[in-house]
């Protein structure tokens, strides 16, 4: 037998929709202690009522995997039958030991899982996420809100500086991953370049979006080794001029630098970057995909604009605004170079 427990806020004319949905489902055989039991709970409530629906399928009884023993004694005073609560501890018992057994094995299972056990893992997990938190509002409401300011929540393609003519200066919202976003920054760094500017110097992070953007945007990069400082692995400016020094200003796109990192790394020196790239006439573009929720990340942005060049700082928008999505907020002081990176999006 196979409870599926449902509680619905109804009124009393909706027991027999409720009737009606589990009839017509084929693989449901309901019987008449279900109907009893939605009529009994809906006779004693008030106005808005909750109206409880059992339906007995199969000879097996089905409990969400989220039941605790509380939850089992409760469900026996309703089936008061002890055998049905029993074979239904056992069904959860089973698969709450595959569930265990994965996490502590830490390997794929030699027998394989049934879909209903995978899509349960699967929706187990989705809950810990913090972007189906109930009563997050996240990036909707946020993209909402500038969408009334003039930054667009969505766009279509061609030229998406067109919906932003009324936004803040220097500040553009991209539907793309912040990797991607990254690439058309490149690009337009490369189109002011010129066709003798190819490289791209990089101050190695153990992260490859940037190395891949690099790539994506047909330019070369120059790794930076990272010195380390006793137990930090910091950037080494020294590299960073001699490899200036070596193949020339012109040649270079662009220094490419990141606020948030993978401990032990930390982040790039933005400010002594930034001095470089002014003293040499370099373009810097910032990858701040994490940084935006930082007050320390921004002050580093911030300090490294006024004190320095800063050409592009790049932000993502599911890791600062939980949006389950991938898309990106890119800014900096030059609203022309901001406009042209949207006007690479395809």
């Amino acid at each position: 037998m196979v409870l599926l427990g449902m509680l619905i806020r109804t009124s009393h004319h909706h027991l027999n929709t409720c009737r009606h949905l589990a009839m017509s489902t084929s693989f449901f055989d309901v019987n008449h202690t279900s109907v009893s039991f939605a009529r009994a709970v809906h006779s004693n409530s008030g106005s808005m009522p909750c109206v409880g629906v059992i339906v007995f399928v199969g000879g097996l009884l089905y409990i969400p995997c989220t039941m605790n023993p509380e939850h089992f004694a409760l469900a026996a005073d309703i089936i008061n039958s002890p055998s049905y609560i029993a074979q239904a501890q056992q069904s959860h018992n089973q698969r709450d030991k595959l569930w265990r057994d994965l996490l502590s094995q830490r390997r794929i299972p030699q027998k394989p899982w049934s879909e209903q056990d995978i899509e349960w893992v699967l929706g187990e997990v989705a809950k810990m996420d913090s972007n189906n938190f109930e009563g997050v509002e996240g990036f909707a409401t946020w993209a909402s809100a500038s969408a009334r300011r003039g930054l667009p929540a969505r766009s279509s393609r061609g030229d998406i500086t067109g919906a932003t003519k009324q936004a803040a200066a220097a500040c553009l919202l991209l539907p793309m991953a912040t990797g991607m976003s990254l690439v058309l920054a490149l690009r337009a760094l490369k189109e002011r370049r010129g066709p003798e500017a190819k490289y791209v110097i990089w101050p190695r992070m153990d992260q490859r979006s940037c190395f891949k953007a690099i790539l994506t945007a047909g330019l070369v990069p120059l790794v930076i080794p990272n010195l380390i400082d006793g137990d930090q692995v910091c950037t080494d400016l020294t590299a960073v001029e001699r490899a200036i020094a070596e193949h020339g200003a012109d040649s270079i796109v662009s220094i490419f630098t990141t606020t948030s990192c993978f401990a032990p790394r930390v982040p790039d020196s933005l400010v002594p970057i930034s001095k470089l790239c002014a003293t040499h006439g370099l373009p810097h573009l910032v990858n701040n995909a994490y940084g935006l929720a930082s007050p320390r990340c921004m002050n580093a942005v911030s300090e490294a604009c006024k004190r320095g060049r800063v050409d592009l700082y790049v932000q993502s928008t599911d890791k600062n605004f939980l949006v389950p999505v991938g898309g990106a907020v890119v800014a900096g002081p030059d609203k022309g170079l901001v406009e042209e990176v949207g006007r690479m999006y395809p």
